[in-house]
């Protein structure tokens, strides 16, 4: 986790939410993934490019997490349009939200994985014409570094480990589907 400024900001905007960098957390990160992976088979090929986000020091979260999502989706090969709510002129709560946004963005379903599907209103997204379909995500097993496969590591740890096989372990692991949640 990356610290941030909470003090005094009581319930701020995500984009708005700037890093406490008056500890070496930086430092420590970067310290750790080569700590537990300077042996991965892709480490040379992907450290200084994670390397080079941590040092551009941005000042806000979201900023931040953009810069390394952008990064794990280049290096998957992921051709997707990554769209901040600030950038949409939507607002509201809940279910109604999520409708404006896929209105928004001209979109007729909504992908939701088991565990948020009990947070989202289906009959409002019914009638806003939006169909719900769920993702059966199970998380790929490739190979590791050490012992026994580890279950839910990070994108970092997939990479880092299978370079440029990754995505096709992702996708293989998940095909698409079209079935729709009943």
């Amino acid at each position: 986790t990356a610290p941030v400024l909470r003090k005094g900001r009581g319930l701020q905007r995500i984009r708005r939410v700037e890093i406490y960098d008056e500890r070496p957390w930086r430092k420590k990160h970067l310290a750790s993934i080569r700590q537990n992976y300077a042996n991965a088979p892709y480490f040379s090929d992907y450290f200084p490019k994670i390397k080079a986000i941590y040092e551009q020091n941005q000042s806000l979260l979201a900023e931040f997490a953009t810069a390394l999502i952008s990064f794990f989706l280049d290096a998957l090969s992921l051709d997707v349009s990554v769209v901040c709510q600030s950038e949409l002129g939507v607002s509201g709560k809940g279910t109604d939200l999520l409708a404006d946004i896929c209105r928004r963005l001209r979109g007729d379903r909504l992908l939701t994985l088991p565990g948020a599907v009990k947070h989202v209103d289906e009959a409002v997204m019914k009638k806003h014409g939006i169909e719900m379909v769920r993702a059966d995500f199970r998380p790929p097993v490739y190979p590791q570094l050490w012992g026994d496969f580890i279950y839910n590591l990070s994108i970092l740890d997939l990479l880092l480990n299978c370079g440029p096989r990754s995505r096709e372990i992702v996708v293989g692991a998940n095909p698409p589907r079209s079935q729709t949640k009943r």
